[in-house]
């Protein structure tokens, strides 16, 4: 097996508005792409000076469950330039009357998979 180092991101009280990137009218949230911003700009440099890592795309994965998943599943089809995989464990999908597959999967074209 390569060699991999994994980078667990603690949650904070403000999980649903960090792992959903759209609004729930009844959970709130929406917050998903501010929080995969916050992984690029800080988290993935930061373990890139303080680790032996290789941080191009072809390297990098995501992975949660839950609504970790969907976050997950969301930064690998819209952000495929920095993430070469996704794992999606239990993704709840049901989030925001099903709004992964009724509007993401429909509405963005699928990401590349050259790497």
């Amino acid at each position: 097996m390569r060699e991999i180092v994994i980078v667990a991101v603690y949650n904070t009280i403000d999980r649903i508005y960090e792992y959903t990137y759209s609004a729930d009218p009844d959970y709130g949230g929406g917050g998903g792409d501010v929080y995969l911003d916050y992984l690029e700009a800080s988290i993935i440099p930061y373990t890139q000076e303080h680790y032996r890592v290789q941080t191009e795309q072809p390297n990098m994965g995501i992975l949660g469950s839950s609504l970790g998943g969907l976050i997950s599943c969301y930064a690998g089809w819209t952000r495929a330039s920095v993430y070469s995989r996704a794992g999606c464990m239990s993704s709840s999908f049901w989030w925001n009357s099903e709004d992964f597959n009724n509007d993401i999967l429909v509405n963005r074209p699928a990401p590349s998979t050259k790497t």
